[in-house]
């Protein structure tokens, strides 16, 4: 749903919609590496959103944690999306002179 009311400009709708889900796939992720997965691709999104919607700092926020919740999926995560965030995040980085940090990331793309 989330990603329909992004794609009508609906930014705001959005986004408590990806929290929504964030929420709700909290509470099963203790032990289920697919749904920490599922996770990091809702906060993927959510800061995809929140970039569209100039709001860059959260962007940053939730690109991290869509990361962090990669990492304990394991096999589970695609590369692919990983390789993605940790483009997102370096570029943010980068517009923001943080040239190291922006560094760490592209490297590990």
């Amino acid at each position: 749903m989330g990603n329909l009311f992004r794609e009508a400009r609906r930014l705001p709708t959005a986004c408590e919609l990806y929290l929504l889900a964030v929420s709700r796939f909290a509470s099963a992720a203790v032990s289920e590496p697919k749904t920490h997965f599922l996770i990091g691709v809702v906060h993927n999104n959510l800061a995809q959103t929140y970039q569209l919607n100039s709001s860059i700092n959260q962007a940053l926020t939730h690109y991290k944690q869509s990361l962090a919740c990669f990492r304990p999926a394991g096999d589970s995560a695609d590369p692919r999306l990983v390789q993605d965030v940790c483009l997102k995040i370096g570029g943010i980085l980068k517009k923001q002179n943080k040239a190291n940090q922006a560094v760490y990331y592209l490297h590990k793309a």
